[in-house]
């Protein structure tokens, strides 16, 4: 369909296709915008806007809107890249037509496109309408934007920000949610260099982000930034900072934020046991247990569970049944799936496993959360992948990667430390490598690149000597990573915090916090 018949569906028979291509530029913006709909592929809504030029009814502004309009309801890249550069030939764009592009990038695999065009409209001094931000609040699964190598920046003055919309908060709360960390830090980096000052929740979120992927840098900047505002008096801002510094892997800076609170709630209590629980510092976290109930605040699921994990992962069996039959005794608290596994997991370890059969057949069927979803029935492997936090920005490293862009020096940096932990005693553990048709040397070249060891080999070249090296590992650390973590730290005598799926292991002079116990 051309621009001269798409002229001639909407006139009479009589006329030809000569007749209708006279008749285009007599045609009003009624008459034009009644072909729109007649329109489906991409071909045809450019032949529609020729035609609108050729009606010089390619500046109207209900042409052009609604032009857009048509466009972005069909999400595609081809489709979005179109509208926009009408968007971009507008003269004077008014808040209609940024609403409409902003509502089929939210839709789209390009959200914070969204967010971009949402900060322009507040430059121009457009005042926004909700309707934007509905489906921005909805998004779901966001893409992870690339690797940005922004370093921190400097705290501005509370005095000097802009207000930020109510929209952004779940913005950026959305991306934590659904692990899309990066997103939200982007997303936060972009409120900053716009002059906009971000609200609390968002605060709490760029903290979750954080606290997800290790960014201990800039947890730290985002802290001194809540110093220079009201942010400072929020008790759920200093309990985020708590649960960020621990999972970041420095516990001295969330037991320093925990000591300088005035008020302490339940969250925030629970916030700092389960901070002890992770780093494998079961005992101190019953005893702040212990404080809490003294205090009088009364602990609610989640302390639970730090308490139930405290146990666990400290070996304390029968503390840790006498807890699991409090919650409902004493506090009339239903123990959820997660409370039953800390229960399992504590037997299993203990080497009781006859008894932690016998409590997951009397106890778990009764839990309501036991019906597996439809999503926990798909079990898929998850690939290990372990990031570093240098000079503000993080790295990530998959088993066996390549792609970093320095992982030709890492590879040549971890072949030259296995060789020289070889020679105090090192020997790669490949007990749990089942590939029998691999040769030993194969089996040992599948262990060498795993991505902790990437990471750790990273840190080692980008950091001076004796910075300790922070990793977090999304998955459970290996028994052969696992020493060679504690050779390296006895080697280069450095200290190692490598955080997995299941706990903190603090490296150090040959040895780990968690005593193989992990």
């Amino acid at each position: 369909m051309n621009a001269t018949s798409l002229i001639s569906v909407s006139l009479p028979p009589a006329f030809s296709p000569e007749a209708a291509e006279q008749a285009a530029p007599c045609l009003s913006s009624p008459s034009l915008l009644t072909l729109l709909p007649k329109c489906s592929s991409l071909r045809e809504f450019k032949q529609f806007h020729a035609l609108s030029v050729k009606s010089r009814l390619h500046r109207d502004p209900l042409v052009v809107s609604k032009l857009i309009d048509a466009l972005v309801d069909n999400s595609s890249p081809s489709f979005l890249a179109f509208a926009h550069q009408l968007f971009d030939e507008i003269p004077h764009r008014d808040v209609v037509v940024f609403n409409t592009l902003v509502r089929g990038y939210s839709r789209s695999h390009d959200p914070h496109r969204a967010i971009s065009l949402f900060c322009q409209m507040l430059e121009a001094s457009i005042t926004p309408t909700r309707t934007p931000f509905r489906p921005c609040s909805r998004l779901a699964h966001p893409p992870a934007p690339s690797r940005r190598e922004d370093r921190p920046m400097p705290v501005p003055s509370s005095s000097a920000l802009g207000t930020m919309p109510s929209s952004f908060p779940r913005s950026s709360t959305s991306c934590v949610q659904s692990s899309r960390p990066t997103e939200a830090l982007a997303l936060f980096r972009e409120l900053q260099t716009r002059n906009i000052r971000p609200t609390y929740v968002t605060i709490l979120g760029v903290l979750a982000a954080c606290a997800l992927i290790g960014a201990l840098d800039l947890g730290r900047w985002i802290h001194e930034y809540v110093k220079k505002t009201t942010f400072a008096s929020h008790i759920k801002v200093h309990t985020a900072l708590i649960d960020m510094y621990a999972k970041c892997g420095s516990l001295e800076d969330a037991v320093c934020v925990f000591e300088e609170m005035r008020f302490r709630d339940t969250q925030a209590w629970s916030a700092m046991i389960m901070a002890y629980a992770i780093h494998g510092q079961g005992i101190v976290a019953l005893s702040q247990f212990d404080e809490m109930l003294r205090k009088s605040v009364r602990p609610d699921e989640i302390t639970f569970l730090g308490v139930l994990y405290s146990c666990s992962h400290a070996g304390m069996v029968d503390e840790g049944l006498r807890y699991f039959g409090t919650m409902q005794s004493d506090y009339d608290i239903h123990p959820g799936i997660k409370h039953y596994g800390c229960v399992v997991d504590l037997l299993a370890r203990a080497g009781k496993l006859e008894e932690a059969y016998n409590f997951i057949n009397g106890k778990v069927g009764g839990c309501e959360s036991n019906t597996p979803s439809d999503e926990q029935e798909r079990v898929v492997k998850v690939p290990g992948c372990s990031s570093i936090e240098v000079d503000g920005t993080v790295h990530e490293f998959f088993a066996g990667d390549g792609k970093h862009p320095d992982s030709m020096q890492v590879h040549r940096m971890v072949d030259m430390v296995v060789e020289q932990l070889k020679a105090i005693g090192y020997a790669p553990d490949m007990s749990k490598v089942h590939h029998m048709h691999l040769t030993e040397q194969q089996k040992e070249a599948s262990l060498r690149y795993h991505g902790e060891k990437l990471a750790i080999a990273f840190g080692l070249i980008n950091t001076s000597p004796g910075t300790t090296i922070r990793v977090v590992k999304n998955l459970r650390v290996c028994r052969d990573c696992h020493s060679y973590a504690k050779l390296v730290s006895l080697l280069f005598g450095r200290k190692i915090i490598l955080r997995d799926l299941n706990r903190f292991h603090h490296f150090g002079g040959g040895k780990c916090s968690c005593a193989d116990y992990w």
